[in-house]
């Protein structure tokens, strides 16, 4: 199942804390996946937020261009869940402008 969903986010300056949740889920439960990341899931499974701390950090693994002014000016938060077998993988894109 490939589901790619545009998400609400905030980023938080000062904690340096970048928030995407969905105000249309309620979530059934909130894993705590490492330090950097909590994932809350409604009672499908499916995600319904995301919280990552250290922002900077946890995105500069990825990408070295994300900064604290990118976070910032983030316009557009998309989330894709991918299931595998029995396994969920996550894509998040930003778009910063």
């Amino acid at each position: 199942m490939r589901k790619k969903i545009k998400f609400d986010f905030h980023y938080s300056e000062s904690d340096d804390v970048f928030t995407i949740y969905d105000y249309n889920k309620k979530p059934a439960e909130t894993i705590e996946f490492s330090e950097f990341l909590n994932v809350s899931l409604d009672r499908k499974g499916v995600i319904s937020g995301i919280e990552i701390m250290d922002a900077i950090k946890f995105f500069g693994v990825f990408n070295e261009e994300i900064n604290k002014e990118f976070l910032k000016n983030v316009d557009e938060v998309n989330l894709e869940q991918i299931e595998l077998r029995n396994n969920k993988f996550v894509v998040i894109w930003l778009k910063s402008g």
